[in-house]
């Protein structure tokens, strides 16, 4: 989905600072936000990504890579952009990904019916930033983390995110040679690295109160053999079952039918059941949860809201931080409704 150069949609999380292995001494968040500042300040946060654009595995993310290898060489990610405010105990931080699968822009004008490309320039690749405020003040603290908000960007996921600088903070870890005494093994090294929670959510049942579900998915996932003649081969296969839902939730009505869904989905041995909800905000979420281990009515998720109201026309990448932008989420992270306490 193309940014919008009018509004932004955004997720809320929390996020902790945490060490491995689990005895090692834990940093606060701040400290750890400091070790990613570093990488960014020593100009050390870009990583290239595979052809299939996933990350790199420990050890070849940092194998050199020409210029002249124009796909290689833009698919990246990198902070472009990182401030710690001490004062309000937050870190504003900007990630960009380009993108070479990515078609380039298209411009049409309807009423003469034609159609214009916009050439790429050479070295460069379509691309998405993501803006994010984390307060590590104590202003910002839950019983589950610390505030998070993190603008939705295409080929930014959170958890291509978090994994993005788990690999950087390993990095500086090993750099710093951190290590701590442990019981009859001596010195052990140790790494930090970020996590992150969507306990900012409010669960499915508050939300059933406000909103309506528009259908409701039975997902059955399995592992299976590619073949005879692969027989070391293996492949994820999945068997779904979908139900549109026309009526809202009146006296939870719905919340019964679901429960009895789930009953029906685990005798016919379906794994998981997908939630498709749209609200009356006019946002959109599809919880998943398993039908052994959870009930769908305390499901929490990641909310995503919207964010609008901008006084210039939103741009899809930046090279540095939107000074708009980050008020914006700013403000959003301050406001504690919403957010566990």
């Amino acid at each position: 989905m193309a940014a919008l150069k009018n509004e932004r949609r955004v997720l809320l999380l929390t996020v902790n600072p945490c060490s491995f292995p689990p005895s090692a001494p834990v940093p606060t968040l701040e400290d750890a936000l400091k070790s990613l500042k570093e990488k960014f300040d020593d100009g050390k946060s870009r990583i290239h990504l595979t052809s299939d654009g996933k990350l790199p595995l420990w050890g070849s993310h940092r194998k050199p890579i020409s210029v002249e290898e124009t796909a290689a060489a833009t698919n990246a990610l990198y902070i472009a952009d990182f401030k710690l405010n001490d004062e309000k105990g937050v870190a504003s931080i900007l990630v960009n990904r380009g993108d070479p699968d990515v078609s380039d822009q298209s411009f049409i004008n309807s009423m003469q019916e034609d159609v214009k490309n916009a050439d790429r320039p050479a070295g460069y690749a379509p691309g998405r930033s993501a803006h994010m405020v984390i307060g590590y003040g104590d202003d910002f603290a839950t019983k589950y983390g610390h505030r998070m908000i993190l603008e939705k960007a295409n080929g930014i996921s959170r958890s291509i995110l978090f994994a993005y600088f788990k690999l950087l903070l390993r990095e500086w870890s090993d750099e710093k040679g951190l290590s701590f005494k442990k019981k009859k093994e001596g010195d052990t090294p140790y790494r930090q690295y970020l996590a992150h929670a969507t306990y900012a959510s409010k669960t499915l049942a508050d939300d059933l109160k406000v909103g309506y579900v528009t259908s409701l998915e039975l997902i059955d996932t399995s592992f299976e053999f590619a073949g005879a003649d692969a027989d070391d081969t293996i492949k994820k296969v999945s068997r779904r079952l979908r139900m549109s839902v026309q009526k809202t939730n009146e006296e939870g009505k719905l919340k019964q039918y679901m429960d009895k869904l789930r009953n029906f989905g685990k005798d016919a041995n379906y794994d998981e059941m997908q939630v498709h909800l749209s609200t009356m905000q006019d946002e959109n979420a599809s919880p998943k949860f398993s039908l052994e281990k959870q009930d769908a009515a305390d499901l929490m998720y990641a909310r995503v809201e919207t964010i609008s109201g901008f006084e210039k026309d939103l741009d899809a990448a930046y090279a540095k931080l939107s000074g708009e932008i980050e008020s914006k989420l700013f403000e959003k992270l301050e406001n504690k409704e919403g957010w566990p306490v």
